[in-house]
This record gives structure tokens, C-alpha cells and sequence, in this order.
């Protein structure tokens, strides 16, 4: 079974990858031959044995970003990642979380910039710099998870993101020389 997402979408529901994959693996078993909502775009209304099910999508460019926070309380980082994200009325094309990165003794507002031409990393930044200052916790610093657009990197000052082991090779034109 195939279903497409994002700019791909059939049906408006399922524009947000989130709600194709609602119930994960399990859950898409059990309604996928019985739900007329979760019937797939193509192919057969039942699980492959092995592969499951496909998503296919068409979307801009997504940047994975995350904020990394001098302090262990999750809750800072959750509520933080609430303030920031579109769902809950914060910038648009960003989704958050808060995370507890144990292994290194801090937390980390993780997002995913889904259109960077609607908000950047500069943007976010900020606002989360702002946030941390009012709850007494400083920014430890940022870093682009995998490859970034040229594009997205215009007009901001690196500096100001505090980023932590950014290569040049990280920038999506550069890879494409090599």
C-alpha cells in the first residue's frame, strides 16, 4: 500500500505526514482494509508482510535543527518547543519537541524546519534564546542535523546560532561539487 503526503496529498488530511501515521505500524494493520480513511492511495488495502506500507511525498526542502539547553529539567524543553511550534500557535512550517539528551546532560529543542523561506533558523533561534533567558537557562548551543540549502544560510549570521561542528559539506551545494 502507498500513500502520499505533503504536496502529493490526495486528500487534505493527509497533507501532514503525522496523520498518515497515526497509530504507527500496528494501528494501520488493524483499519487499513476497514477504514475508509486509512485505505491507501495505491495498491492493495493490506500490509505487505514484510515492508508494510509505503509514504511518498513532495515537499520543500525540510532542515533538522535543534537548540541544545544548559539544563536537565525536559519540561523547559517541552514547553519551549510548544511556544515555537506551528500546532500550538507558534512559527509557521516548524515542528518541535523537547527532548532529555541524557548521555550528554542536557535538553534540546528538537525541530524540524519544514520551510525555511517561512521561518529560518534565525527566527526560531531567538525566539528560543528569548524563552531560555526568562526561565533562567542559557543556550549551549545549535546544530544542523544533515544537510542545509545554501539558501537558508543567506542573510544569517552563523554566528549568532552558536552552531557546534558545522561543516561546509553540510551545505547541500557543496556535497553536490564533490
Amino acid at each position: 500500500p502507498v500513500y502520499l503526503y505533503e504536496a502529493a496529498a490526495t486528500r487534505p488530511e493527509r497533507v501532514n505526514l503525522a496523520n498518515v501515521r497515526k497509530g504507527e505500524y500496528e494501528g494501520l494493520k488493524k483499519e487499513i482494509a476497514t477504514n475508509l480513511d486509512r485505505k491507501p492511495d495505491f495498491g492493495p488495502a493490506k500490509m505487505h508482510l514484510t515492508a508494510g506500507a509505503m509514504v511518498i511525498g513532495a515537499r520543500k526542502f525540510l532542515i533538522a535543527y535543534n537548540v541544545n539547553l544548559d539544563s536537565k529539567d525536559v519540561q523547559i524543553a517541552k514547553e519551549i518547543a510548544k511556544i515555537v511550534r506551528e500546532k500550538d500557535g507558534g512559527f509557521p512550517a516548524v515542528k518541535a519537541l523537547g527532548f532529555e539528551i541524557k548521555d550528554k546532560g542536557f535538553v534540546q529543542v528538537s525541530m524540524n524546519l519544514c520551510d525555511f523561506e517561512k521561518t529560518n533558523m534565525d527566527v526560531v533561534f531567538r525566539k528560543i534564546k528569548e524563552e531560555t533567558e526568562k526561565r533562567g537557562v542559557k543556550v549551549l548551543g545549535s546544530e544542523i542535523y544533515g544537510m542545509v540549502p545554501r539558501a537558508a544560510l543567506e542573510e544569517i549570521d552563523l554566528k549568532e546560532l552558536q552552531l557546534i561542528d558545522f561543516k561546509k559539506d553540510q551545505i547541500l551545494e557543496e556535497r553536490l561539487k564533490k
